[in-house]
């Protein structure tokens, strides 16, 4: 009985069945990274005219929400609730419409919402103090609104919390303490070294870019 013949590969070398195969997904991975990174590129240059969510129209709704379906695709299946999660996260864009209120709303009470971070710890570094939730809302130069959780890792890409305390820092020092209630959970629906996409229990969608390693704000 006659072999099949062997693809030859440069130099006249014949290339195996496992070989090609490894060659194939090795493109096959490389094209759909280029995709992915074709991808988080169109959907940050959208949600950079929308001042964080805030002047949000139809036209960019539309975009955006194509590109999170998008990356959703490209995340699903995969673990996202890991280590890798853990780090500062600033806000680029979101539909929380208490977020977006602020934001908004900041310069009628005589101040200017700055930068708006989700800081997330998993508790598994080794400068970890234990898992911690915050989100925060600074009002430069002093100011900030923080909101601090405990959390649990409740799945591959979903995450619990509990509100644990909340606080209005004043100019001067001051803090005034707010009462906190509540829980909920979010899932990272994407999640890479650099970009995070999550969708929560209020049916609301948050777009992060990682800033650095979990900063707890005081």
């Amino acid at each position: 009985m006659q072999l099949a013949q062997r693809q030859a590969g440069p130099y006249g070398l014949h290339r195996s069945p496992v070989a090609q195969l490894r060659r194939a997904l090795v493109q096959a991975h490389a094209s759909t990274t280029s995709q992915v990174d074709s991808i988080k590129q169109e959907l940050l240059g959208v949600v950079s005219r929308t001042s964080r969510g805030v002047s949000t129209g139809p036209a960019d709704l539309s975009l955006i929400q194509d590109a999170v379906a998008q990356l959703r695709r490209a995340g699903e299946g995969l673990e996202t609730t890991g280590p890798a999660q853990s780090g500062t996260w600033e806000l680029v864009w979101t539909s929380e419409k208490e977020t977006l209120f602020i934001l908004e709303r900041a310069p009628l009470f005589g101040t200017q919402a700055g930068a708006v971070y989700q800081v997330i710890d998993t508790g598994k570094s080794s400068s970890s103090q234990g898992s911690y939730l915050q989100n925060v809302i600074t009002f430069p130069p002093e100011g900030a609104f923080i909101v601090d959780s405990s959390l649990m890792v409740a799945g591959r890409q979903r995450v619990e919390f509990s509100f644990t305390a909340a606080k209005l820092k004043l100019p001067g020092g001051r803090a005034l303490g707010l009462p906190p209630f509540g829980k909920g959970w979010f899932d990272n629906l994407y999640l890479d070294s650099d970009l995070r996409v999550s969708y929560d229990s209020r049916g609301d969608t948050l777009i992060t870019r990682r800033v650095g390693a979990p900063h707890r704000f005081t």
